[in-house]
């Protein structure tokens, strides 16, 4: 494929020098290089960003584009440490040898130094291999012959992007205890009920539980943020103590991160999102403890029931309207009731044996467990 553009001719050298690194590199590969022909010298008139008119020379170039990469190479995920904990993003899941790699090493170069982050890529073949970040263009893509010629073609400000890793001055990320970052999630949670990144954008909620302790410890000033409580205290070593506890299976890379953030004990900004899941790891965990397979549909629409309940779950999430409860009960059956309502008091706390008066609203069921829906209930 030939590209047709035209570059600076102050600018010519400059662009040479950038071709022949390109073409040396690709040399290195053994992959073909790009072909650059250079054309008429012509006068533009270009108006720079003091308003000032000028006349300025181009030089036309014609370029024979290629992809300078190793061909059938993508990339599986990344493997960071951070204050000597190691965590893991993939795109898909990682082999788990490379959760304990030595992060001095890339397979390519193998060049042996310290290095913050490293890179995991897998072929065709499926075999595997760790790079280092300054080696992933040679599986990926160097830069290409146009876009060189785009950056000298112009005399641009030059934007550099940095990824947010929430760094301090100091170039180290700032860490937060887990404790007090449960603690401001509890309080999230208990206000607005717990929010993922995606019910946030499928349902137009706007902050996640993240977002929530992201602004509670970046704000200067808290005065109009709900308080924390000694119930959320009590919830975040709660929950604590119930993971430290509890033998979860940490095959994927989301469990193996959540789990070495809560060993560690601290948890940098960064991985909020991942920390706050434990929200709704917990719940789940909690909900699947329960036994409903005794769980049958009673009764018909409109019935009017009177009965005593254990609630065994309290849930909820923020809507347009406000906030929603979602309450799961069971009666002495052992059939599952579910009572959504916008309000609920204090007595339809989790754990709470209490005897109600309900109306039933229908019959559905969940991941294969049968509940029946009530409204209009009040604790007697």
């Amino acid at each position: 494929m030939i590209n047709n553009t035209s570059i600076l001719l102050s600018s010519k050298s400059q662009f040479e020098a950038s071709i022949a690194k390109l073409s040396k590199r690709a040399g290195k590969l053994g992959v073909a290089a790009p072909v650059i022909t250079f054309g008429n010298i012509i006068i533009r008139n270009v108006v720079n960003s003091d308003n000032v008119e000028m006349d300025l020379e181009f030089i036309e170039v014609a370029i024979e584009e290629v992809d300078v990469k190793l061909n059938g190479w993508e990339v599986i995920g990344v493997v960071e440490i951070e204050e000597g904990v190691t965590y893991t993003r993939s795109f898909q899941e990682l082999p788990v040898e490379f959760r304990t790699t030595s992060m001095t090493r890339c397979d390519h170069c193998h060049t042996k130094h310290a290095r913050n982050s490293v890179v995991i890529i897998r072929n065709e073949a499926g075999e595997y291999l760790q790079v280092g970040k300054s080696c992933l263009k040679d599986f990926t893509g160097h830069a290409t012959a146009l876009s060189i010629a785009s950056y000298w073609s112009l005399l641009a400000e030059v934007v550099e992007e940095f990824e947010d890793e929430y760094m301090t001055c100091s170039g180290v990320p700032q860490m937060y205890s887990v404790e007090k970052l449960l603690s401001i999630g509890a309080m999230s949670v208990r206000n607005y009920g717990y929010v993922s990144k995606s019910m946030a954008e499928e349902r137009g909620m706007g902050c996640t539980t993240a977002d929530d302790i992201r602004t509670y410890i970046f704000s200067t000033n808290n005065k109009n943020l709900p308080n924390i409580t000694e119930e959320d205290k009590a919830t975040a070593a709660t929950i604590i103590e119930w993971f430290s506890n509890a033998n979860l299976d940490t095959t994927s890379d989301f469990m193996f991160n959540l789990t070495n953030i809560m060993d560690a004990g601290y948890c940098s900004a960064k991985r909020i999102g991942i920390l706050s899941a434990i929200f709704a790891v917990h719940a789940k965990a909690t909900m699947e403890s329960v036994d409903y397979s005794k769980s049958v549909w009673f009764g018909v629409e409109k019935d009017k029931i009177e009965m005593n309940v254990e609630v065994v779950g309290v849930y909820g999430y923020s809507t347009q309207f406000g906030y929603m409860n979602i309450i799961t009960m069971l009666n002495e059956a052992g059939n599952v009731l579910v009572w959504k309502t916008g309000s609920a008091s204090d007595a339809f706390s989790k754990g709470a044996s209490l005897k109600i008066k309900a109306t039933i609203k229908g019959h559905d069921e969940f991941r294969g467990v049968k509940q029946t829906s009530i409204i209009r209930v009040k604790a007697i």
